[in-house]
C-alpha cells in the first residue's frame, strides 16, 4: 500500500484490527491476521527496517463464548422416530448423533474406510467448498489436523445397521441405473454423488420444525453426542478423541455447558466416600453415588 513500513504506527494497526472487527470479521480470525502480521513485522525488526515491533502490546477482540445447542434425549427421539419413513435420511442421524462425526466428514466417507472385522471406522475425509469464479463445487480433502485423523469404535448395533445401510444403497443403485456415478460413499445423493451440506441442513431444520423443535443445525448431533458422552461420566480425554479435537481443552471449553452436573456428581460422591464413615461402621455398607458396595463382602474377594 501507499503507507511506508518505518512509518507504521501502533494506532494503525489498532485501527485495523477495529475495522475487522467492525466488518464482522470472528475474534479467531483477527486473532490469527495478528499472529501473522506481528511474525512479519518481528522479521522486518530483525533485519533493521523497523526498530520496534508496532503490533506489539495491542488489544484484540475477545473471543466471544460459543453457545452449543444440544438435543435432550426426548428431542432425539421423536427427531428419529418423524424421520424413520425414510430410511437412508433416518440412518444417516442415527450415524452422525453415534460418532459425532463432522458432517463434511460424513458426506466424505468412503466404504474402505470401514473395519467390519474390528467394529470401527477411520475418519480421514473431509467434504469441501470450493469456489471456482463464480461457481462453486465440491471436493474431498484430508482432514486439517492430525487429531482429525482418528479411529472411531462402532457399536455392535451400529455396525448391523451400517451392514443393512449397504444393502439399502445397493438397490437404490439399481434403481438409478446408469445415472448413478459410484464415489464409494456411504452417504450418497440420489445418484451417487455427494450431497451438498446445506440442503441436508435446511432439510434437518424443516423436520426439527415439524416436530415442534427450535431451529438447530446437523452439527448439534456432534454437539449431542460429545455432550452425551461427558454427562454419562466419560473421561473428557477420550471424548476429545472420539470428536478430533486436539486437546482435551478445546473438549472443555466447548461444553462447558455440563460441567455444573458434573460437579454436583462429584460433591455427591465425595459426601459419600468422606462423611458415611459412621454407617460403614455400623453396617459394613458404603454408599457411591447412587451403588451400595458391601465392604465385607468385598474384601473376601
Amino acid at each position: 500500500g501507499p503507507l511506508r513500513l518505518d512509518r507504521l504506527q501502533r494506532g494503525q494497526v489498532q485501527e485495523l484490527y477495529l475495522a475487522l472487527e467492525q466488518e464482522g470479521r470472528s475474534p479467531a480470525t483477527i486473532a490469527l491476521i495478528h499472529r501473522v502480521l506481528r511474525s512479519a513485522l518481528n522479521q522486518a525488526v530483525r533485519w533493521g527496517f523497523l526498530a520496534g515491533n508496532p503490533s506489539q502490546g495491542l488489544e484484540l477482540p475477545r473471543r466471544r463464548r460459543r453457545v452449543v445447542t444440544v438435543l435432550e434425549p426426548h428431542e432425539l427421539e421423536r427427531v428419529l422416530e418423524a424421520a424413520s419413513s425414510e430410511p437412508f435420511w433416518w440412518f444417516f442421524l442415527v450415524f452422525a448423533v453415534s460418532t459425532g462425526m463432522r458432517p463434511g466428514e460424513l458426506l466424505a466417507c468412503q466404504w474402505d474406510q470401514v473395519d467390519w472385522q474390528g467394529s470401527a471406522l477411520q475418519v480421514t475425509r473431509n467434504l469441501i467448498r470450493r469456489q471456482e469464479g463464480e461457481t462453486w463445487r465440491l471436493e474431498v480433502d484430508e482432514v486439517k489436523t492430525p487429531a482429525g485423523n482418528r479411529r472411531l469404535q462402532l457399536g455392535s448395533e451400529l455396525v448391523r445397521r451400517l451392514r443393512a445401510h449397504r444393502a439399502h444403497l445397493a438397490e437404490l443403485r439399481l434403481q438409478a441405473g446408469p445415472k448413478w456415478t459410484d464415489h464409494n460413499l456411504l452417504f450418497p445423493n440420489p445418484t451417487g454423488g455427494f450431497h451438498w451440506r446445506d440442503s441436508l441442513d435446511q432439510r434437518f431444520k424443516r423436520l426439527l420444525k415439524r416436530v415442534g423443535l427450535r431451529e438447530m443445525r446437523l452439527y448439534t448431533l456432534r454437539h449431542t453426542h460429545a455432550s452425551s458422552l461427558l454427562l454419562a461420566g466419560f473421561n473428557p480425554k477420550v471424548v476429545a478423541e472420539r470428536l478430533g479435537h486436539a486437546s482435551v481443552v478445546i473438549t472443555l471449553d466447548c461444553y462447558s455447558h455440563v460441567l455444573p452436573t458434573m460437579q454436583e456428581d462429584a460433591a455427591a460422591t465425595m459426601d459419600c466416600l468422606v462423611f458415611d464413615a459412621t454407617i460403614r461402621k455400623a453396617t459394613g455398607v458404603s454408599r457411591v453415588g447412587t451403588q451400595e458396595v458391601h465392604l465385607k463382602e468385598s474384601q473376601q474377594v
